[in-house]
């Protein structure tokens, strides 16, 4: 007999969703917690917008870009995206968070679907599989330095204007 290889992740979906009833959930022991929906369910959907959000502004970017002979876009996705979250963390362990949701929207979700490390990783792989060592290297240290680099900045200017 075939069985669909996510068998297990609809019995669990379709045991939960007979579970949760009115904000309360049963777990198997037939304890229920009333912070499942808080602690799970509403994070999820704040993660998806957030990374929805983040997904379109890459393809937004990708799209204008000229990316023929160099990944440029997917550099530039990525630079933005780790300064974005070098200032979420920045603004996290000096401020309260305002809402609970800021920063799974913001910074799970929104830098999360932004960058894109997949993208990264296969065009590596382009650059080696057409014999342009040279071009892989100059992309991984552009890659990883320049994103060090700029948190590095990031993180000692944010933190200089918040000693201010």
């Amino acid at each position: 007999m075939d069985r669909c290889p996510h068998h297990h992740l609809v019995l669990v979906s379709a045991l939960w969703l007979s579970s949760y009833q009115c904000g309360r959930f049963t777990l198997a022991t037939g304890a229920q917690t009333d912070s499942f929906q808080v602690k799970l369910v509403k994070p999820l959907g704040v993660i998806a917008v957030g990374g929805m959000a983040g997904s379109l502004a890459r393809w937004a970017i990708a799209s204008a870009m000229d990316e023929s002979s160099f990944p440029w876009a997917t550099l530039l996705v990525n630079y933005i995206g780790a300064v974005l979250l070098a200032l979420i963390s920045i603004y996290a362990e000096e401020h309260a968070a305002p809402k609970w949701w800021w920063r799974p929207l913001l910074g799970t979700g929104f830098c999360g679907g932004f960058t894109t490390y997949s993208a990264f990783a296969v065009q590596v792989d382009g650059f080696l599989n057409a014999g342009q060592s040279g071009r892989a290297i100059a992309y991984i240290l552009a890659s990883l330095i320049g994103t060090y680099l700029l948190v590095l900045l990031t993180v000692r200017f944010a933190r200089k204007q918040v000693s201010k």
